[in-house]
């Protein structure tokens, strides 16, 4: 009943690989997007030089029992030049300013699960106003609908920033602003190649629509609309895990073209066509009760204080479904449990995959909660796990086959990180088999 105060109280919204927070405010509405493949630094080799001659020590060093002795010089193991991996990065925040958009009424913000459509409803003296919010798989962009069933009562201004200093914006032409730019640097060891950009285009049903530049920077202005259609897109120069020179600008150009020249009703339609099927694909029912008619903060109250609410499980257990959908799609990044979502520089745990059983939860009900099609993104991720890590394991213990230890980052890499307690895990890889082999007993196919 009341917009999002912090972060993880917006709703979010993901393609797999673009990500967006909806907050839901009413005057000041921020959405935080990124995409996930925007990181610290550069394709990079972690192998440390002084690893493998220093591995028959340490081994003679644990089997004599003298352990931490064996600890110390394992540090010659660790990923090199900096012990740690690199650390995923949020790319910009879109801004909309509603003039007189002060004192609203039944307000209602929600998130339709089946639909994965972002709802925020109001009213301001007789005028109802509604915006829609999706992230669209097939056309790679969210779409933000405002609409208002009194006619040219829409006025608004939508500009754009980011958490990266280096970021510029520009105005492309008719109600279309970009902003681009690189990563903070963290690592100076492994200088950041990283380049980005975010665009949005702004398109009326009614009033006018232009670009303002004026003391508090570049937006786009809406004036006396009777509706108006958002198109948000983002992307970067990452190739893949060893390779940079994808062109953002182009990217993006692509995506709001083509987005651009589709009206709202064929875009939303072409999300439900993609996404349904996937929702609808495994149902729950534990039963309901008068707790259902509640708004969800006070639904957690009460259970909170030893409540029931069946109806609440059943959709806990869908929300889950709902974010392996968001985060993880056919030619995406694995799916990562604190990634994506992320509007500051540090994400938690640098917002790395870690391989100590994070990611593997993620996709636990992939298989027997009918989202088969979400592990194609683990699959080929491990694919690039391995290629890097049969690096490590020549390189770092002399071995054949390959390695990954706890974590690692979107350059795969399969060092030893951190430290060297939890550090010491080169098992990691032999771990994600596990998601392979639970993929082939639902779908037994040899080739």
């Amino acid at each position: 009943r009341s917009p999002a105060t912090k972060f993880w109280e917006g709703l979010p919204l993901g393609t797999g690989r673009f990500a967006a927070m909806v907050y839901g405010r009413v005057r000041d509405e921020i959405i935080p997007f990124n995409d996930e493949t925007l990181w610290t630094g550069q394709p990079y080799d972690p192998v440390n030089p002084n690893g493998l001659k220093s591995l028959p020590e340490i081994r003679r060093l644990a089997l004599a029992g003298k352990f931490a002795e064996a600890t110390r010089l394992a540090t010659n193991l660790l990923s090199y030049p900096v012990p740690f991996v690199q650390t995923y990065q949020p790319m910009g925040r879109l801004h909309m300013r509603f003039e007189g958009h002060d004192a609203v009424q039944d307000y209602r913000r929600e998130l339709d699960m089946d639909s994965a459509i972002a709802r925020v409803t109001y009213r301001i003296g007789d005028a109802h106003f509604i915006r829609e919010t999706f992230a669209s798989y097939p056309d790679q962009v969210v779409v933000m609908r405002v609409t208002c069933d009194r006619p040219g009562q829409i006025t608004f201004n939508t500009s754009l920033s980011s958490l990266q200093k280096s970021a510029v914006c520009r105005a492309i032409n008719f109600g279309t602003i970009l902003i681009e730019g690189g990563v903070s640097q963290p690592n100076p060891q492994i200088p950041s190649r990283m380049k980005w950009q975010g665009r949005v285009r702004v398109q009326a049903e009614g009033g006018s629509v232009r670009n303002v530049s004026d003391s508090s920077g570049l937006s786009v202005r809406v004036e006396k609309a009777d509706s108006v259609t958002i198109i948000l897109a983002g992307a970067t120069n990452y190739k893949n895990w060893n390779e940079l020179g994808a062109d953002p600008d182009a990217r993006c150009e692509s995506y709001l073209a083509a987005a651009g020249a589709r009206p709202f009703a064929e875009l939303k339609k072409r999300h439900l066509d993609d996404y349904q099927p996937l929702f609808r694909a495994c149902a729950i029912d534990l039963g309901t009760n008068a707790a259902a008619a509640q708004d969800t903060t006070t639904r957690l109250e009460q259970l909170r204080k030893g409540g029931t609410d069946p109806l609440f499980t059943a959709q806990y257990f869908q929300y889950g479904r709902y974010l392996l959908i968001a985060g993880s799609r056919p030619g995406t990044l694995a799916f990562n449990n604190h990634n994506m979502w992320l509007d500051d520089l540090q994400g938690r745990w640098r917002g790395r995959w870690t391989l100590n059983i994070n990611l593997q939860e993620c996709y636990w009900p992939a298989e027997n909660a009918n989202l088969s099609e979400t592990s194609d993104a683990l699959l080929t991720f491990i694919e690039k796990l391995a290629a890097s890590g049969s690096r490590t394991a020549k390189d770092l213990y002399g071995c054949r086959g390959w390695c990954a230890h706890h974590g690692t980052d979107i350059w795969m890499n399969t060092a030893r990180t951190d430290g060297t307690t939890w550090g010491m895990t080169p098992l990691m890889g032999a771990w994600m088999m596990q998601s392979l082999w639970e993929h082939y007993r639902f779908d037994p196919d040899p080739k």
